[in-house]
């Protein structure tokens, strides 16, 4: 054989080796594909009969969602005429909230004009009822200073009646002293005497008129056991020296002759005569008229 012949057949033989190498791993593969085909084709078939059942469910479902759709649209309908009506209750809910508080605040404003106007009333009545209060006061006052005015007068009366008793009895007394004293003067004017002239410093002044009333504001002692006293009325009252007054406390209480000394425009100076009870400042005197 020859060396090519040879070299044909090795190298058909390694030929044959390869491609029975090869074919026997891909035949195995075909095997498995075509295991793999039957089953994806097998799943096919179950997923075909899935996807059908879901469709059918699907369809039952949007049957069913289309029957509730319809019925919740109804409801929905159904709810926004039960929330318009509503809506519209609220409205007039709100309207008539609305006026009662424009009720409630004119009644507030009437009830403050109310009330103000009961503190100006309480007010203007408190301030009518205070100057009641005062002018019953002071009527009050005036009554009981007519009271005591009329009580004054009246003891002023009887004090002026005292007075007037205690004038006519000094006058009494001075009408005998002057009928003592015409008797002693005729007595020495037979025994040859002489008679002291009218006008000595011993002399008392005649004094005619209204009677001069006025108070003792002071006293004083002199030597030879005299006493000296200042009264109130002086010459712009009429006052003269030489004329004598009567001191007098209480109603009909004689204290005292006074004869005056010295006077001024609004007091004068006199020297008890005849004293009965202890002069004092406060005692009234009075003029004695025609002494």
């Amino acid at each position: 054989m020859s060396p090519l012949t040879k070299a044909f057949v090795v190298l058909v033989t390694v030929l044959s080796i390869l491609l029975v190498t090869l074919v026997v791993p891909f035949v195995h593969r075909v095997d498995a594909l075509n295991e793999a085909k039957v089953n994806a084709e097998t799943v096919a078939k179950a997923s075909e009969a899935s996807i059908n059942n879901l469709q059918d469910q699907l369809g039952t479902l949007r049957e069913s969602l289309g029957a509730k759709d319809v019925a919740m649209q109804n409801a929905i309908t159904s709810a926004e005429a039960q929330v318009a009506q509503a809506q519209g209750k609220v409205t007039a809910l709100e309207a008539k909230l609305a006026k009662a508080e424009a009720d409630n605040l004119a009644i507030q404003a009437t009830m403050e004009s109310s009330a103000a106007a009961q503190v100006q009333n309480a007010e203007l009545l408190s301030a009518a009822t205070q100057e009641l209060r005062n002018t019953q006061t002071k009527l009050v006052d005036r009554s009981t200073e007519n009271t005591q005015l009329i009580a004054r007068n009246n003891q002023l009366q009887s004090d002026l009646s005292a007075l007037e008793r205690q004038v006519r009895k000094l006058r009494e007394q001075n009408v005998a002293l002057s009928e003592e004293n015409a008797n002693l003067e005729r007595a020495v004017v037979a025994g040859g005497g002489e008679i002291p002239q009218a006008g000595a410093a011993t002399a008392a002044v005649p004094v005619s008129g209204d009677p001069i009333y006025g108070q003792v504001t002071g006293k004083e002692a002199i030597p030879g056991g005299n006493q000296l006293v200042m009264v109130n009325v002086g010459k712009n009252d009429g006052v003269v020296p030489n004329q004598r007054f009567v001191a007098y406390r209480g109603q009909n209480e004689l204290v005292a002759m006074l004869e005056i000394k010295t006077v001024d425009a609004s007091e004068a100076v006199a020297v008890v005569l005849n004293e009965q009870t202890g002069i004092i400042t406060g005692d009234y005197v009075v003029s004695a008229s025609g002494l």
